[in-house]
């Protein structure tokens, strides 16, 4: 079994900047006064209660397969006043046809540079890295040749009891994964695998269409964390304690840390690995199996019987012939022979009054 591993690089976040930084220049843009603080001790900016520019945005700048999402946001300094913020959404489809390689440091100038032909605000890529980030996800995608509904299958074993109502998992023809948590639980970050390929086919089409049709997915599937608090970046090793969770110090984190940072939220939540299964229970499977396998051939064998309209006791003695079981067998085999017989007469049954119905449909 192969497994092959991108970088680990942000997929989106919420950017936070501090108005004196900025010029405004779209005029919709207005304050709206929340339950925000700046902590006059240390400096550092409560983000935990700003709301998501995705809730109820001022402004969503549509580029047709994506939108940015703007909000202003008066942030209350203690008893110092109140100082205006803009938040916005930043994520990978600001950079196009580079959207797999998720936000980094190398490219980051790209998605400010779009932000910016936005006409929203107008500030320095100096200053722009220095705004704040919270709400952040983290992707790391990944190839193996092992089926991926098997992957999922067997992650569906491996939650630990106090996380199990927080799993779920995902097993559609349009969306195939495994998750613990949501975006919208900040309590808990989110862990969350899936099939990136079928979510570009059916969620993502028409940007995939716009941007992607040159570009070979390498790596199919995706592994996905979001830390939605500055405390859960230091908890979980995005940023060390005297660090501040500025965009240029995070971009340069999330590669240096990322993998680190899924391990640790996949200990938490998951077991090292699906429990054996006990001898046991493997006697059962295996002894069901063989009755299933036997139960097919039986039937194959009834079904040409009652299409040669042959009758119950015609029947049974074919399948005995047939199928020559031991003196042990005998009295099941013309017993699932029986069984067999009987459903597929009633299907006959069925299907010869639903034809004869058929063309009378409606008439009363």
């Amino acid at each position: 079994m192969t497994f092959k591993y991108s970088a680990p690089a942000l997929d989106s976040f919420t950017l936070l900047l501090d108005s004196e930084k900025i010029q405004i220049k779209d005029k919709r843009l207005t304050c709206k006064a929340v339950t925000a603080y700046i902590d006059t001790d240390t400096g550092h900016l409560d983000l935990d209660d700003i709301e998501n520019p995705r809730q109820n945005p001022t402004i969503k700048h549509s580029h047709g397969s994506f939108s940015t999402y703007y909000k202003m946001t008066a942030v209350r300094h203690g008893s110092t006043g109140t100082r205006d913020y803009l938040t916005l959404t930043v994520n990978s489809k600001h950079l196009g046809s580079k959207y797999l390689e998720g936000l980094q440091h190398s490219n980051i100038k790209d998605a400010y540079d779009l932000i910016q032909e936005e006409g929203i605000f107008s500030c320095s890529f100096s200053d722009f890295l220095s705004g704040l980030v919270w709400d952040v996800d983290i992707k790391r995608d990944f190839y193996t040749d092992k089926p991926y509904a098997a992957l999922i299958k067997q992650l569906k074993k491996m939650p630990k009891p106090e996380y199990r109502k927080l799993a779920k998992a995902h097993q559609q023809k349009t969306n195939q994964g495994f998750q613990v948590s949501r975006r919208d639980t900040a309590a808990y970050p989110m862990l969350k695998t899936y099939n990136k390929e079928l979510e570009l086919l059916h969620n993502s089409s028409d940007f995939a269409s716009e941007y992607l049709k040159e570009v070979k997915v390498e790596y199919p599937y995706r592994t996905e964390v979001t830390l939605r608090r500055k405390s859960q970046m230091k908890k979980y090793g995005l940023l060390s304690e005297d660090q501040n969770n500025s965009l240029g110090i995070v971009l340069k984190a999330a590669p240096e840390r990322g993998v680190a940072i899924i391990s640790k939220l996949r200990d938490q939540y998951l077991i090292k690995e699906v429990p054996a299964m006990s001898e046991d229970k493997k006697a059962i499977d295996e002894k069901l199996d063989k009755l299933e396998k036997e139960r097919y051939k039986i039937g194959r064998t009834v079904k040409l019987c009652v299409r040669l309209d042959m009758s119950l006791e015609e029947t049974v003695e074919e399948v005995i012939e047939t199928h020559q079981p031991s003196k042990n067998y005998l009295a099941r085999f013309k017993r699932i022979a029986s069984e067999c017989w009987d459903d597929y007469n009633d299907i006959l049954i069925s299907e010869a009054i639903r034809v004869v119905s058929t063309p009378f449909e409606g008439e009363q």
